[in-house]
């Protein structure tokens, strides 16, 4: 915070000495200095939001910071990349599951996906308003990863056999995905919807 207080200050100095008429050349040197500054503490920003262990609340600030920083655009790929890392480990250690039984498996990976594209979404919003011109990305995002859950559900569903109660097992998997698919619904209609 300490350091991007003193980035804002210098930015309004770097205004007034525009107005001073100061010579080009010193404009030039302050504002690279300027420029130099951000840069690093664009790259520490980063790297607390790229590190895994980094909790929920210290990655939104983060990313906040980001956003104050001007880099909207790059605050946004982090959160959504971070969302879609979690899905791909989320999913890997729901193998346990599968191994015991297929409808546990198929429940509980439907709660983790849409759980955590529902996090994702009040991340975003969080992030960047209620509405925003980076909503596409989150609802692409929300897509992709809703892709990834209906292959896994379609394995499931095709691995199943009829003769040993797979119908069932189906209807039941469906039941899962769609109680879990209303957590991604968001009902305020000035939020962007996901599906």
């Amino acid at each position: 915070d300490e350091a991007l207080n003193l980035l804002e200050s210098a930015d309004e100095h770097c205004q007034s000495l525009q107005l001073q008429h100061c010579s080009h050349s010193e404009i030039i040197l302050y504002e690279s200095a300027i420029s130099e500054k951000k840069s690093m503490l664009v790259q520490q920003l980063t790297q607390i939001v790229e590190n895994k262990r980094t909790p929920g609340p210290d990655l939104q600030r983060a990313l906040a910071r980001l956003c104050r920083l001007g880099d909207i655009q790059l605050a946004v790929n982090l959160l959504l990349k971070h969302y879609r890392l979690r899905v791909a480990n989320g999913t890997d250690n729901l193998r346990w599951a599968k191994s015991s039984s297929i409808e546990i498996y198929m429940r509980e990976l439907a709660r983790f996906v849409f759980s955590v594209i529902s996090q994702a979404a009040r991340s975003f919003v969080m992030l960047c308003g209620e509405t925003s011109p980076y909503a596409s990305e989150l609802m692409l995002f929300a897509y992709e990863e809703t892709k990834s859950f209906i292959i896994c559900f379609d394995k499931y569903v095709k691995g199943t056999s009829a003769i040993s109660g797979g119908l069932s097992s189906a209807i039941k998997a469906v039941k899962f995905a769609v109680m879990y698919l209303s957590l991604i619904h968001i009902s305020e209609p000035t939020r962007p919807r996901l599906i």
